[in-house]
């Protein structure tokens, strides 16, 4: 009798726990765009400021720039190269050794395959073009 009133009820109540999961999801959805909540005054915040939450741009160019000079007067005040100058250098310092000891290692004891030595360039590649960016930033410091 147990196992008739299981078979009965269960693909029922299997339907039902289902169907309250999909009411459930369908109501209290979360979308992280640009991890803001899709809620009516997300959309609002969107619609009266012009900013795209996804792109983060805005409606029209001067609202950009002066969205750009503003996140910029940010980053310089908090970073304050003046004050910090010698630690950032020493901190590129230290990364750019960083990337020629990896480059060094990498070609020290990893196993190059003469048929096939491309893996190990690629990974060269990648430390040469990150020693690139950071000789383009300490360029970019002692112009500041």
């Amino acid at each position: 009798m147990g196992d008739d009133l299981t078979q009965q009820w269960g693909p029922i109540i299997m339907i039902l726990t289902v169907i309250l999961a999909c009411i459930y999801i369908y109501f209290n959805v979360t979308v992280k765009e640009g991890l803001e909540n899709a809620n009516a005054n997300a959309i609002d915040k969107k619609r009266s400021t012009g900013a795209d939450s996804i792109t983060g741009s805005v409606d029209n160019p001067t609202q950009q720039d002066e969205a750009l000079k503003n996140d910029l007067n940010t980053m310089k005040h908090s970073l304050n190269i003046q004050t910090n100058r010698t630690e950032y250098e020493n901190i590129i310092i230290n990364t750019h050794d960083l990337m020629n000891y990896a480059m060094l290692k990498l070609i020290t004891t990893q196993k190059i395959n003469k048929d096939d030595p491309l893996p190990v360039a690629e990974k060269l590649s990648k430390y040469s073009q990150s020693i690139a960016a950071l000789n383009d930033l300490m360029s970019w410091m002692d112009k500041k």
